[in-house]
């Protein structure tokens, strides 16, 4: 490695530490904005998110300069769990697209598995929605598994009772390996409870059931209307 590779990944790495204070400034400045109703505040706090999302934008040009990372160095450097997406585990919402393929990380992250890495989102709607796409497609491929496996052992036991000679019984461990399967499941069940409220309390998601529970009003309104007339016989 050169000198200016490792100038270029020392600066990296700086950006890389920098970008992350930026993220939990912006999220706090976010939430104090929403929670405002004084303009000249919700001013200033624009401005100041304003002057943050372009820092951020600096910081990323860093990040994604010559000196590419390799996907073990970013994985490194993300510092945690990863899955490769299948054809099915596309994922495109709020204008992040995950492709087929790609590695998505738990923090948000995402990766071509070669030298095209992106960090986890600024936007906390966009983030969050990543993270729970990246524990759903977890959790479904465990179901799968779980499924598959005793689906599987209860055939080879039902074969194994009708003919033992010729018939080997399931692994005598299939009970605890199901067990741990469970167990799994279910870890994976509770972590993904606490980030759906956080997207059920999101500003845009509190507006669409706004939206969605006037319209059932209104169309519940228009029922009774509809039944009231109905009842009025000669």
């Amino acid at each position: 490695m050169t000198p200016e590779q490792k100038r270029r990944i020392e600066q990296r790495d700086q950006a890389g530490r920098r970008r992350a204070e930026l993220l939990q400034q912006i999220a706090r400045g976010e939430k104090n904005l929403h929670a405002s109703d004084d303009n000249r505040t919700r001013a200033s706090l624009d401005r100041q998110l304003s002057g943050m999302r372009d820092e951020l934008h600096r910081l990323d040009s860093i990040l994604t300069q010559d000196v590419r990372e390799t996907f073990g160095e970013f994985k490194q450097r993300m510092g945690c769990e990863h899955i490769q997406l299948g054809r099915e585990d596309g994922f495109f919402n709020s204008g992040c697209h995950a492709a087929p393929g790609s590695f998505l990380f738990q923090n948000g992250a995402l990766s071509d598995g070669l030298t095209n890495h992106y960090e986890p989102p600024p936007e906390q709607s966009v983030l969050l929605r990543l993270r729970k796409h990246f524990i759903e497609t977890q959790l479904k491929r465990e179901v799968a598994a779980f499924n598959q496996f005793k689906s599987s052992c209860q055939q080879q036991a039902g074969y194994h009772l009708n003919n033992p000679m010729s018939c080997p019984s399931p692994p005598q461990n299939a009970a605890d390996q199901l067990r741990a399967g469970k167990a799994r499941i279910e870890k994976l069940r509770t972590e993904l409870a606490p980030i759906d409220r956080e997207i059920a309390a999101l500003p845009g998601e509190v507006a669409r059931r706004a939206v969605l529970e006037q319209k059932r009003e209104q169309q519940q309104a228009a029922r009774d209307d509809l039944t009231e007339i109905i009842s009025v016989n000669i």
